[in-house]
């Protein structure tokens, strides 16, 4: 592969990726005007539970029987400029 062809390469992952943000953040803001029917608090899932005839005891039980891991993972930030950015919501909005 020559060098000009590895450039022009890149330029087309990096529009790919950039385009991949935009829609995961299109998918993210569409799940989120539907969360108004999904319950927000452990007050409101253990009442949830407690009507389903879940007694007290076994809630209790199996909480405590919940292990938690702390899982620390990498997440790659990338500034671009906004010129770059507004382009490529031009062509998001296009499409």
């Amino acid at each position: 592969m020559s060098l000009e062809e590895a450039l022009t390469l890149a330029r087309v992952f990096s529009h790919y990726l950039n385009l991949m943000g935009i829609a995961e953040a299109h998918h993210r803001v569409r799940r989120q005007k539907n969360v108004a029917s999904l319950s927000k608090s452990c007050d409101d899932i253990f009442n949830q539970l407690l009507q389903r005839c879940v007694s007290p005891d076994q809630l209790y039980d199996t909480i405590c029987k919940q292990e938690v891991e702390i899982v620390l993972t990498a997440h790659p930030t990338q500034i671009n400029c906004g010129t770059l950015q507004y382009k490529h919501i031009g062509l998001s909005v296009s499409s």
